[in-house]
């Protein structure tokens, strides 16, 4: 019985419709009771040809990072899947019940569901082979 690392989609969620210049905050909770590392956050956009930019900031660690402005309509549309989205890496660590919290500025006029994130993180499957 051999053990794999293997690259986990653990946690997914995706923004609410926001105004130009609105700030809103997003909570993605923790499945699992334990301690989380986050290694990658994929955003993906729903807007194939905007000009609206989002700021994306990872909250309730010691520091908050910052990324972008990113421009919705360069990455990508997330409808389809085989289309493009931006995979940043993170070190973001979830502890127990906690969740992981953003605060996304919008640039421009974001309608409901155009954003969406995923999260990463590494865990382990027993390979019976």
């Amino acid at each position: 019985m051999e053990r794999r690392r293997v690259a986990e989609h653990i946690l997914s969620g995706e923004c609410v419709a926001m105004v130009d210049g609105e700030t809103k905050k997003i909570s993605i909770k923790n499945p699992t009771s334990s301690v989380v590392e986050c290694w990658g956050m994929r955003v993906k956009f729903n807007q194939a040809n905007s000009r609206s930019l989002v700021e994306i900031k990872l909250i309730g660690q010691k520091r908050e990072i910052t990324y972008g402005p990113l421009q919705l309509g360069m990455i990508g549309d997330a409808r389809d899947l085989a289309d493009n989205s931006e995979t940043i890496p993170v070190n973001y660590k979830i502890f127990g019940t906690n969740e992981i919290e953003i605060s996304l500025t919008a640039k421009g006029a974001i309608s409901a569901g155009d954003v969406a994130f995923t999260f990463f993180a590494e865990g382990s499957r027993v390979n019976n082979a």
